[in-house]
């Protein structure tokens, strides 16, 4: 996170959803978090949001943030899920 604060570049970035002063959620863009493909960049990564938070369209609006960074710098976000172990 200290880098997202220190640098110019348009990643690494974090950002956070907060209900007053508690994170509720959140998510960061990293330059690669897939070794094999390094041709995709910007990565989306550690998306989350609390449980109390989930199913009241905390997602959608992280969501609209991550579409206006690709909008607004020009590169598509690329993001890869696992399921394990969950339904």
């Amino acid at each position: 996170m200290n880098d997202s604060v220190s640098t110019d570049e348009s990643v690494p970035r974090w950002y956070l959803m907060l209900r007053g002063d508690n994170i509720i959620g959140g998510f960061g863009l990293i330059d690669n978090d897939f070794m094999v493909r390094t041709d995709l960049r910007p990565w989306l990564c550690a998306l989350y949001i609390e449980p109390a938070e989930r199913g009241l369209q905390r997602g959608a609006r992280l969501r609209l943030m991550i579409s206006a960074f690709s909008s607004h710098s020009s590169k598509k976000v690329t993001s890869m899920t696992q399921n394990i172990g969950g339904a």
